[in-house]
């Protein structure tokens, strides 16, 4: 089989597959997924997936769950758990963690911590070089 072939026949099944692969995301069409935007301080923001089931309405209100992946995990990572409690009828928020995703690097957050624990070292050693200390993150 050629290579043109090979696409003709895989290109239906791949989309077939896609297709279904949303509708189990979507509970069937029972869930709306839409990617939000949360503005938070200082010009930084997080993004999230919020999972909406069809009977959460104005009238019939449903909980909200809000799904925060651990250290250098993304969002999609806990898709099905967000899935799943949809389905139960909760309304989820699955959120990106700054520095992680499309939410914001959070510099100025990591700049203010590494700033104050520079100023603790300096205010409580007498024994190191005050003007040559630096620390980090390492995951």
């Amino acid at each position: 089989m050629g290579f043109f072939m090979k696409i003709k026949f895989l290109l239906p099944i791949l989309l077939l597959c896609s297709f279904f692969a949303h509708l189990i995301q979507t509970n069937w069409g029972q869930t709306s997924i839409t990617l939000e935007r949360l503005d938070t301080e200082n010009n930084q923001y997080l993004y999230y997936d919020l999972y909406k089931p069809a009977n959460a309405t104005s009238t019939s209100k449903a909980p909200l769950i809000a799904v925060i992946p651990g250290f250098q995990r993304s969002k999609e990572a806990l898709s099905n758990v967000a899935i799943e409690l949809s389905r139960r009828g909760h309304v989820v928020a699955l959120i990106d963690p700054y520095a992680q995703g499309l939410s914001s690097s959070s510099s100025y957050i990591i700049e203010t911590i590494i700033g104050n624990k520079k100023e603790k070292l300096k205010n409580s050693t007498r024994m190191l070089n005050k003007f040559n200390i630096d620390l980090g993150f390492i995951s």
